[in-house]
């Protein structure tokens, strides 16, 4: 769009409208006009990546390029769009104070009116459509209120039900049948909507159903913003902190600011399938939800302690007689040394508990130990790897993933920092696989004790020999 008719008679350049940068150019990078050909395509869009990309000003632009269009093509007025920040002084530093300086005087105002509240208003010969800018704190605020295009700024930051109270807003009367009502987000990876936000858009698997022809994303880098100090790119990799340094420089997706487990690396903790020996010791631990997902993880432990989490059951509003059922089904013909289940499964206060529900289904457990910060530690320890001077792995982690476990390896990483407590995670994240894997190494599952007929005979002689309390290398 790189003209726009205004009223009768005037043409607005794009160049007009947007202020100079601070090399003196004005208009859009090739990324954010990516990004505006993406949103007439898309219901929902992300514009995202590393930090100084122009994804703050690329959104507020958006929508008030979107205010302008529909005013030419459907002479539709008075209409109104949201842009939303996680809370009121995030608003007023990224987006008010700067629609005061960018957006001309001639198109509109900022200003707050009883009925509408604080926006910016373009005026009557444009349309009078406006920007509503709003913040987050109690999404269940606007149940009532229409728009016809959505933004939100920074969306990691937000939990999954903001975006599903928000989009269930997008609509507006006597709207023609061919339009288009948006919705896009501008961020940096990080924060507890970083998993969701990266799963819906990034790697474009929204679950059903939701359709993923419907999401797009661009990403954007500093090196793709002319505007930007010269050096700017060059400072961000100097951060020494490679979380940040990844984030914020190169938009990563894998390693933010904020991840509470730093240690994850998919390479060292995501294997393939084998087949498990059948003397290997096996557990099941399980963390409860109905209308949130029921998570379940099987491990088998190895002769030398390592851990593998090789199946994973997560299902959301099912009954315990159910998952009892099923849980039998795919532990058959497996030993399992014990099952632990989420410890609030045994409160009966309201009839028959969760856990006695399921084990008259035939899945009897046991209590898991539900210490949060000594069950993290222990799960951080699981992680850990170590790097010689040459760079290569040194020690493995303890712990190992199957391919086959997707919920546990998206959500794992994904598990920020809670505001409140540094050494917890932050529980409006999707915890629940990670809960269930707390969980089963709080018990201390222990080594497997390998047949003697399965070990080498200098092995299996030393075995015997310990079990008779022979001790020859003490002679």
């Amino acid at each position: 769009m790189a003209t726009l008719a205004i009223g009768t008679c005037r043409q607005v350049r794009l160049s007009e409208l947007m202020p100079a940068g601070p090399d003196g150019q004005r208009g859009l990078t090739e990324r954010q006009r990516e990004f505006l050909t993406m949103m007439r395509e898309k219901k929902y869009g992300l514009y995202g990546g590393a930090a100084g990309g122009g994804k703050s000003f690329m959104l507020r632009w958006w929508l008030l390029l979107f205010l302008l269009e529909i005013f030419v093509r459907f002479a539709m007025r008075g209409v109104r769009v949201g842009l939303f920040c996680e809370d009121y002084p995030s608003l007023r530093d990224r987006q008010i104070s700067k629609i005061k300086h960018e957006f001309p005087r001639w198109l509109g105002e900022v200003k707050s009116t009883k009925e509408e509240g604080l926006g910016f208003f373009l005026r009557e010969s444009f349309g009078a459509g406006f920007i509503s800018l709003r913040n987050l704190d109690d999404p269940s605020r606007y149940q009532s209120t229409e728009f016809a295009a959505i933004g939100v700024d920074e969306l990691t930051k937000n939990p999954l039900d903001v975006f599903e109270q928000l989009r269930a807003r997008l609509r507006w009367p006597a709207a023609p049948e061919n339009m288009n009502f948006p919705f896009a987000g501008a961020t940096n990876p990080g924060g507890r909507g970083h998993e969701w936000v990266k799963r819906f858009f990034v790697i474009n698997d929204p679950p059903a159903p939701l359709r993923k022809q419907d999401f797009g994303f661009v990403r954007s880098l500093a090196s793709d913003n002319p505007h930007n100090p010269k050096d700017y790119q060059q400072h961000l990799l100097t951060l020494t902190d490679e979380r940040l340094r990844k984030a914020y420089a190169e938009g990563d997706w894998d390693v933010f600011e904020g991840q509470f487990f730093g240690e994850w690396r998919a390479p060292y903790h995501v294997c393939r399938p084998f087949r498990i020996p059948a003397y290997w010791r096996r557990i099941c631990a399980s963390d409860w939800g109905y209308s949130k997902p029921f998570a379940s993880l099987w491990l088998a432990i190895s002769p030398e302690g390592r851990k593998y989490v090789y199946r994973e059951l997560y299902e959301t509003r099912r009954e315990a007689n159910w998952l009892g059922a099923e849980h039998k089904r795919l532990s058959a013909g497996e030993t399992l040394a014990y099952k632990l289940l989420d410890p609030a499964c045994w409160d009966a206060s309201r009839g028959i508990s969760i856990a006695d529900q399921l084990a008259k289904a035939g899945w009897e457990c046991v209590p898991a130990e539900n210490d949060r910060i000594n069950g993290w530690a222990r799960v951080r320890q699981a992680l850990a790897w170590q790097m010689n001077e040459r760079g290569e792995l040194a020690r493995e982690p303890e712990l190992q993933i199957f391919e086959n476990c997707p919920n546990l390896i998206r959500t794992l990483p994904a598990l920020p920092f809670s505001r409140l407590n540094p050494e917890d995670v932050d529980t409006e994240a999707e915890d629940h696989a990670p809960d269930a894997l707390r969980y089963a190494l709080m018990s201390r599952p222990g080594q497997t004790k390998q047949p003697i007929d399965l070990m080498s005979r200098e092995d299996a002689e030393t075995a015997l020999r310990l079990a008779h309390e022979e001790h020859p290398w003490l002679a």
